[in-house]
């Protein structure tokens, strides 16, 4: 009799979560604008597969967010020395896509730019920067503080390994090209954990600029 029972249950268990993930998926459908394609989509890419632009395929939002991804990748599509990359997740009802520009055109290492959308697609609405950390009860000043706790501990590193030599944390900063921790912060969330994207030079132990470092040190669990 108890075998039965354990059974019912987990037949009962089975079938609920079947019937739940059927009504996510047709909630999910019906905010598409075409079925046959997936929430984020590759609209254009070259042959090389060095610049693929995305569109969302979601009804309201979807014109607006499109344009402004236009917007932003139209200078560098028939630039050959850049590169266009995206990718996108989507982590309960929140939908995570960043699209990033990587320009070779100058001498030096690469000047990246960020372009990022948190969508929660139950409200079908764009998430602004304080809504974003409301999920992950933080705040901008958390952001900041973390930020320069980050540097200041690369800049006391350098400083300790004689990498760098009779020079402040300010001009530690220029070196790095920041200005502003609050500007050109862009937020992704992967696998329920939020990255910070933040475009600075990095330098090598030889002094010399080697790459753009994307910064994806800040993560907290949703």
């Amino acid at each position: 009799m108890k075998d039965i029972k354990k059974y019912i249950l987990l037949f009962v268990v089975i079938f609920l979560i079947i019937l739940v993930y059927g009504i996510y998926q047709l909630s999910r459908n019906n905010i598409l604008i075409d079925k046959s394609k997936d929430i984020v989509y590759t609209s254009y890419v070259d042959e090389d597969n060095e610049k693929m632009i995305p569109q969302i395929n979601i009804k309201r939002i979807s014109d607006t967010i499109n344009n402004e991804i236009d917007n932003f990748t139209k200078d560098y599509i028939n630039i050959d020395t850049n590169k266009i990359t995206y990718k996108y997740q989507v982590n309960g009802n929140i939908l995570s896509l960043i699209v990033i520009i990587e320009d070779y055109s100058i001498e030096g290492p690469a000047n990246s730019s960020f372009l990022s959308y948190i969508i929660d697609l139950k409200r079908l609405k764009v998430l602004n920067n304080k809504e974003i950390l409301d999920l992950f009860n933080y705040n901008e000043e958390d952001i900041i503080n973390y930020m320069n706790d980050f540097f200041k501990d690369s800049y006391q590193v350098e400083l300790d390994n004689k990498v760098i030599n009779n020079i402040t944390y300010e001009d530690y900063l220029k070196i790095h090209e920041i200005t502003d921790f609050k500007n050109e912060i862009y937020y992704y969330i992967e696998n329920g954990k939020l990255y910070v994207y933040f475009d600075y030079l990095e330098w090598a132990a030889d002094k010399e600029t080697v790459d753009v470092f994307v910064e994806q040190g800040y993560i907290f669990e949703l």
